[in-house]
């Protein structure tokens, strides 16, 4: 009977001590964009099309958030779909597509005075996978908002991620197949995305809980040897 128990309780500490883990690593881990800059004197409210650039994660990244171009953060002129496409599939990566709503509706990140992103959260983080490259695209939409090409100051990928040509397609939500042939190819400033990376939780959480629960076996056993 005290080796069941015992074995029951070692059981219960097992899976508090993953959950422990677990947590950690969501409590450690911050947002950040994937590419960042501060402004542009390219800028153009014409055409239909989807935008964005070519990335490859150096390490497995988890998605938060998708955004688009917010020129100089005022809010869109009107919705824009944002997804992440497999560039080897060129389809959608599953759950990493949203809608930026008008205006300031999004949340806006960035800096000035032409450097700004508005995002929506996904419903669920999206794991992309270290050497697996992606492009992200953003939709100008009916009512056009901004979209930038070339001559960008402090251009900036995140150090987790390589960051390749800007590429765009035409109209609603679509691949984005043409690669820019602007400046070498810098990236179109439509779509962006704010990512996490996972933080592995520091051992102490866990050995102390460990630790915790040895102790309260010792007593239990105290405790039968006592009354035996």
């Amino acid at each position: 009977m005290f080796r069941t128990l015992t074995l029951n309780f070692v059981a219960v500490l097992s899976f508090a001590a993953a959950l422990t883990i677990a947590n950690d690593r969501t409590a450690q881990a911050v947002s950040v964009p994937g590419v960042t800059f501060t402004n542009t004197d390219y800028t153009f409210d014409s055409g239909f099309y989807s935008l964005g650039y070519e990335f490859t994660p150096n390490t497995n990244i988890y998605v938060t958030a998708l955004g688009y171009y917010d020129r100089g953060g005022n809010g869109l002129a009107g919705p824009s779909q944002v997804g992440i496409f497999n560039q080897a599939t060129t389809l959608l990566v599953s759950g990493a597509s949203v809608t930026v709503p008008t205006g300031t509706g999004g949340t806006l990140v960035g800096n000035g005075p032409e450097g700004f992103y508005r995002y929506q959260t996904l419903t669920t983080p999206v794991l992309l996978t270290a050497g697996t490259t992606y492009r992200i695209a953003g939709e100008t939409g009916s009512q056009t908002n901004y979209y930038a090409y070339q001559n960008y100051v402090g251009l900036a990928a995140n150090p987790n991620i390589t960051i390749g040509n800007g590429y765009y397609g035409s109209g609603s939500l679509t691949y984005p197949s043409n690669p820019s042939t602007y400046m070498g190819g810098q990236i179109f400033a439509g779509g962006n995305f704010l990512f996490e990376v996972p933080v592995p939780a520091p051992e102490p959480s866990s050995a102390m809980l460990l630790f915790g629960g040895a102790s309260v076996l010792a007593m239990v056993r105290r405790r039968n040897r006592t009354r035996s």
